[in-house]
């Protein structure tokens, strides 16, 4: 991937809400997803996503063929702590898989760490400053206009996901195991970061 470097661009909305988003590289992902997600404040829940089933898409694809979906779980009251169980447990396949998306946030301050497609980090929140306190302290340099993977992409040269298998588990099977351990289903969208 060309001009791809570590780093953050942000932006606004009328609303005053910021939208970070951040180039991390994989061996930094479990350790900057950790140190985001410590800043969200509480109460705190989980988020996991993972495309929409095959069958449920083809009867959705019926209504809209252009946009494919996702599956999202969520799981309250899941403290940094959890989260850091969760990845050292799961860490390839949350790092390495290229469908497996995923987050943090709350509920009330409507704060979310989110990793989606490619590995791109998004932040959303009102508050941007300690978000970027924590990037710049990690060595994360401002960049206008931030390059993202997203930007190498072309009709000719679409990106491509993933899904690994590792220890005889997939990210749909990671999820079923979660479903087990607490994540709810929460809502199906068009898929899109």
């Amino acid at each position: 991937m060309t001009g791809i470097e570590e780093g953050y661009g942000i932006r606004t909305n009328d609303a005053g809400e910021y939208w970070i988003t951040v180039n991390v590289s994989a061996e930094n992902i479990e350790d900057i997803f950790l140190g985001l997600s410590a800043l969200v404040s509480e109460p705190t829940f989980g988020i996991v996503e993972v495309p929409t089933h095959r069958s449920y898409e083809e009867e959705l694809s019926i209504e809209n063929s252009e946009h494919f979906h996702k599956d999202t779980y969520f799981r309250d009251n899941t403290g940094v702590e959890d989260l850091k169980m969760l990845l050292n447990l799961n860490a390839d396949l949350f790092i390495h898989d290229g469908i497996l998306k995923f987050g943090f946030a709350c509920k009330k301050s409507r704060d979310e760490v989110y990793v989606g497609k490619y590995k791109v980090f998004r932040i959303f929140t009102n508050d941007a400053r300690k978000y970027v306190q924590y990037l710049r302290g990690r060595g994360f340099s401002y960049r206008e206009p931030l390059r993202t993977v997203w930007d190498n992409f072309t009709n000719e040269r679409p990106g491509e996901c993933h899904r690994l298998t590792r220890n005889g588990e997939d990210a749909f099977a990671l999820v079923d195991r979660l479903v087990g351990e607490g994540f709810l289903f929460h809502y199906f969208t068009e898929d899109g970061y």
